[in-house]
């Protein structure tokens, strides 16, 4: 049997996905993470690198850890959403148990807020900080940059 295995990082995208609403009406989202750092990493860099993987010869039977170019704690996101959004955009800490009481009360199972509560301590202890090359490697080009990504999305939370 051959395989390959990606491994992406956090991804940039959840931002959107997880706090629009707060960052266009509220201009803050609220984070476990705390200054813990993560490479964060743009969902369109898996898809290129699992393009090429899926085409090209070499790659089976092989572990790829995907992640973006920097490690960011929560506060240097949203300084990087404030310049991308023409206003500031703030991130308040939570604990990860007030994020767990959060998930339980939009009725999430225990199993998905046992998993995403690990995440996030993960990410707070910086076990996702760290940075590789594959993206660069595999596609030929760099990963895309987390104030790339934010410049892209700022009119949507102006």
């Amino acid at each position: 049997m051959i395989w390959t295995h990606l491994r992406p990082n956090a991804f940039m995208q959840n931002f959107i996905n997880h706090h629009l609403s707060s960052m266009r009406v509220l201009g803050l989202f609220h984070d476990p993470v705390g200054e813990g750092r993560v490479s964060y990493v743009d969902v369109g860099d898996i898809a290129a690198v699992a393009a090429r993987v899926l085409i090209e010869p070499g790659h089976e039977n092989r572990v790829y850890t995907l992640t973006g170019p920097e490690a960011l704690s929560s506060h240097e996101v949203a300084s990087r959403f404030s310049r991308a959004a023409g206003r500031e955009i703030r991130c308040v800490e939570v604990s990860v148990d007030a994020a767990r009481d959060a998930m339980f009360g939009f009725g999430l199972p225990v199993a998905v807020v046992d998993a995403v509560a690990e995440w996030y301590r993960l990410m707070r202890d910086g076990k996702l900080a760290g940075l590789t090359p594959t993206v660069q490697e595999i596609t030929g080009r760099p990963p895309r940059g987390f104030s790339d990504y934010a410049s892209e999305q700022g009119g949507a939370f102006r």
